[in-house]
């Protein structure tokens, strides 16, 4: 492709190499990550960013049996809530792995900067890609360097390039364009391997986001516009793509409705209104491309009872469209291919995000523009290439390109001169004015995405009445609580409560706007819980479930506040319930798990600690019950082997912190009251490490009594001692211990303690 383009548009005048193609495609692609240097410093949002990596326990710990579970888990994907996108989640995954290789080891907090790098620097690669396209088409490097560099700095791409979940439509946009050229590429030279390259690169689109559906029919509308060979042939060499694009088709709404509902997307909305909403995107994204003013995370669907014709926006949408369609037949009946072929490319793109999904609660949304956007500037392209034909350079521009010029081949000026009619008039200050405020509006949009309480605070700013700004204040709240309470060393909530308060009001500010919000009646019980109105916030989060528009979220919430409460047996269908929409839901595996065990049924627990390991191998709370519950069914060889890697592990925590230096492995926060693992309800003075430490080596030593290893489980409970000696009496009235009571070393362990060999009761259960 580099060839063909240099092959063209090589004269004597254009030897100068910082205008070869490739030089000015390297500064497109900086002067897009130069553009997005602010969101360099953004955090991760609560709102997507969770479910694709802060929560997720597949990016998080990565491994090569994860990375076939991306791909093989097609129509049942445990990874996030939506279609099917392995090529998406091994992206995130590979960040992961950098970020781990740079530091030395997987933190449990992640940094975002290799997230938002990868996704600066993806978007660098399109406006590149771009740049080519464009150059390719027109043959004049100036039309092509400026359509780079507004693709580059628009400010409608900074929801796709600042939010790090939005990584699928920038990846699934690589591979559309390299499709693209490798398509125009085969239409130039016939050689089969360039078709292959297309398929290839359309297949690795459609797994990062099957929004790539429709470019076989953009396809064919390049082989009658601007590469003049649409025949028969054509179609047929074409039928591999359409083939993948059904299976593609098919796979993509039978993995989403396996993770979302989708019964309330609109299927019983009236046709007219379908009809004007999507009338009204249309032209709000072809609005926002060229005016991108009043930007919005998100754009709230009105009542669907105010969607009228009467309405001046869905009017405008309505006559907009109608003027699109009628210059599209204008264009049709004229013979002037490029504009209808550009226009239908542009209808197929954008068509599938015209109508709203309900559960998205918005009308609209800017990423839904990132990909379309290319069509517009192709467009714009070409208008630019025929606007400088007309001033009398008609030639050379179109014998570049695959366009063909509109007055024969002729003998007018050559392309540099094209150039410089194009840097000498007002196009370059049009153009560079056009760069420069979209460059700015870029910088000031990026403002928005720096956390959760500038973008929800957009929304607000834009729709004061409406409750997803308020929720979404509230749960930026709760979210720095949990960050907060992390870090402190004690089970009351002491200076982090400010954050419970805050969120509390933001929430009640949502329930007066709308008291239906489901979700913020989940979150209301359980601060309530935090704050120890366990029986209130129960009560709380069920009325959130019987709302007409519940989200199955509520049984999440509803599952912790009956494990907050100590009712474990209440606890498992709510946990069910969430793993069934959920599976890789880590934190929810990990408690329905640990409230199988304390109702007796650890055989049923056993598979969810297995898969939990899997996930997550650095959870010790679920390690340390996985050993606890193989024990409770006699397989003690199997527990002692899972309860030493919890020691030792724990062992290098404790000694790491001792030495001022960063865990290999962090601790996990548990969202549980950890089940049989030892007693641990005595008040500890030692450092909360050193106390689950000592809970490890008491339930190892129990698992070593079992197994005959005495003098091991001996050790083992005298360095427990340290940090807890009342686990002594703990042991004393425990079975697992039974064995040791009657040696020696349980005599000279009492001694040491002040106390009597005690021979209490037996208890019940494993240490």
């Amino acid at each position: 492709m580099a060839d063909q383009i240099n092959q063209g548009l090589q004269t004597p005048g254009h030897k100068a190499p910082l205008l070869r193609p490739w030089v000015l495609g390297l500064l497109v692609l900086l002067a897009a990550m130069a553009a997005y240097l602010p969101s360099f410093r953004a955090e991760f949002l609560v709102i997507d960013d969770p479910q694709y990596v802060t929560g997720n326990p597949y990016v998080l710990y990565p491994s090569w049996k994860k990375v076939g579970w991306f791909f093989s888990e097609i129509f049942e994907p445990s990874t996030v809530l939506g279609y099917y996108q392995p090529l998406t989640m091994v992206s995130l995954m590979l960040d992961r792995v950098i970020e781990g290789m740079l530091t030395g080891g997987y933190a449990a907090d992640v940094a975002p900067f290799i997230f938002h790098l990868d996704n600066v620097f993806l978007h660098g690669v399109n406006a590149a890609l771009i740049f080519a396209l464009c150059l390719l088409l027109t043959g004049s490097r100036g039309i092509a360097v400026f359509c780079g560099l507004v693709f580059a700095v628009h400010p409608l791409n900074v929801e796709v390039v600042s939010w790090v979940c939005q990584r699928k439509a920038i990846l699934a946009t690589t591979f559309a364009l390299l499709m693209v050229l490798s398509h125009a590429k085969y239409a130039r030279c016939g050689r089969g391997g360039w078709m292959a390259a297309a398929i290839a690169a359309f297949v690795l689109s459609i797994l990062a986001k099957p929004t790539s559906l429709f470019l076989p029919g953009v396809l064919l509308l390049m082989d009658v516009w601007p590469l003049r060979r649409f025949s028969r042939q054509a179609v047929i060499e074409k039928a591999p793509l359409f083939g993948i694009a059904l299976v593609g088709g098919y796979v993509a709404y039978r993995s989403q409705v396996w993770g979302v509902d989708l019964s309330d997307q609109g299927a019983d909305r009236p046709p007219g209104v379908t009809l004007l909403v999507a009338c009204h995107n249309l032209v709000f994204y072809l609005a926002k491309m060229f005016v991108p003013i009043r930007l919005c995370p998100q754009y709230i669907m009105p009542d669907e009872s105010t969607v009228r014709l009467v309405s001046p926006p869905f009017l405008a949408g309505v006559v907009g469209t109608a003027a699109l369609v009628g210059a599209a037949a204008w264009a049709v009946r004229r013979r002037v291919d490029f504009f209808w072929t550009l226009l239908a490319s542009l209808a197929l793109l954008i068509g599938p995000t015209l109508t709203p999904v309900r559960f998205m609660g918005t009308i609209a949304a800017d990423r839904f523009a990132y990909t379309p956007m290319v069509v517009v500037l192709v467009l714009v392209a070409e208008l630019l290439r025929r606007a400088i034909g007309r001033w009398g350079i008609n030639g050379e521009a179109s014998k570049c390109g695959f366009a063909e010029a509109e007055n024969g081949p002729g003998d007018g000026p050559s392309v540099l001169v094209a150039e410089r009619v194009l840097i000498g008039v007002p196009f370059v200050g049009i153009g560079v004015a056009v760069i420069a405020l979209f460059a700015v509006l870029a910088v000031r949009q990026q403002q928005v995405w720096q956390n959760s309480f500038s973008y929800y605070q957009a929304i607000i700013n834009r729709f004061p009445e409406a409750p997803a700004g308020y929720y979404g204040i509230g749960n930026a709240w709760l979210d720095r609580f949990q960050r907060a309470r992390a870090d402190e060393e004690t089970e009351e909530i002491g200076a982090s409560g400010t954050y419970l308060d805050r969120a509390l009001d933001a929430y009640r500010l949502t329930l007066e706007r709308d008291p239906t919000y489901s979700q913020t009646w989940y979150r209301l019980g359980h601060i309530q819980i935090l704050r120890g109105r366990v029986e209130e916030g129960i009560q709380t989060i069920r009325h959130g479930l019987t709302l007409p528009r519940s989200e199955p979220e509520g049984y999440l919430f509803l599952g912790f506040a009956y494990t907050h409460a100590g009712m474990y047996e209440e606890a498992i269908e709510p946990y069910e319930k969430c793993l069934e929409r959920q599976p890789s839901w880590s934190e929810v595996r990990k408690n329905l798990a640990n409230a199988l065990l304390r109702t007796g049924r650890a055989s049923e627990a056993l598979p969810h600690y297995e898969r939990l390991y899997e996930l997550d191998p650095t959870d010790l709370d679920g390690l340390q019950n996985w050993g606890v519950a193989l024990l409770t069914v006699g397989r003690v060889p199997e527990a002692i082997e899972r309860l030493r890697a919890v020691v030792s592990i724990r062992e290098d925590i404790e000694t790491a912190k001792r030495g001022a230096t960063a865990a290999p492995l962090a601790e996990p926060e548990s969202a549980d009251n950890a089940p049989a693992q030892g007693p641990g309800a005595a008040a500890q003075t030692a450092s909360p490490s050193a106390a689950k430490l000592a809970d490890a080596r008491f339930t190892l030593a129990g698992a070593l009594c079992q197994g005959g290893s005495l003098d091991e489980a001996a050790a083992q409970l005298e360095k427990a001692l340290v940090a807890k000696p009342e686990l002594l009496d703990a042991a004393a009235g425990h079975p697992a211990f039974a064995r040791l009571r009657e040696t020696a070393e349980w005599q000279r362990l009492a001694a040491r303690a002040g106390r009597a060999a005690s021979t209490a009761p037996a208890g019940h259960g494993a240490p």
